[in-house]
């Protein structure tokens, strides 16, 4: 099972404002978490108009819906985020080892649990870009 974008930089984000001294602007990047730029401002924008998050400047442009750049350097997780990220991590924590393949996807008949639990949980949906 692979997180979508919007849940990877949900739970970067609430891991990275776990830490004693977090450091947005550097730990949580689209390098960082290994997807693609355009994926991640999507995220980014996602997460802050359907209220996970706020704080993050948003910088748009023309016609398309793509943000043209975003800035998370002091994004803070709302009551809802928080708990949704925290309710995504026990989800995960409880699917058993052996589940788990060599390259950290989910095994059958794990994935389609997990997947309905997280979307369940957070409410997430597709996203479409340009």
């Amino acid at each position: 099972m692979r997180l979508d974008a919007a849940q990877q930089v949900l739970l970067a984000i609430y891991e990275e404002t776990q830490q004693e001294n977090p450091h947005l602007w550097k730990a949580v990047t689209a390098r960082t978490l290994g997807i693609d730029a355009t994926k991640f401002k999507v995220a980014v924008d996602k997460l802050e108009s359907e209220g996970f998050i706020h704080g993050s400047l948003i910088i748009t442009g023309d016609c398309c819906p793509v943000p043209r750049m975003v800035i998370i350097d002091n994004v803070k997780l709302t009551p809802y985020g928080m708990e949704c990220a925290e309710r995504i991590l026990y989800i995960i924590k409880d699917i058993p080892f052996q589940a788990i393949t060599d390259d950290n996807a989910i095994r059958q008949p794990w994935l389609k649990q997990a997947i309905a639990s997280i979307n369940e949980v957070c409410s997430f949906q597709k996203y479409k870009t340009c």
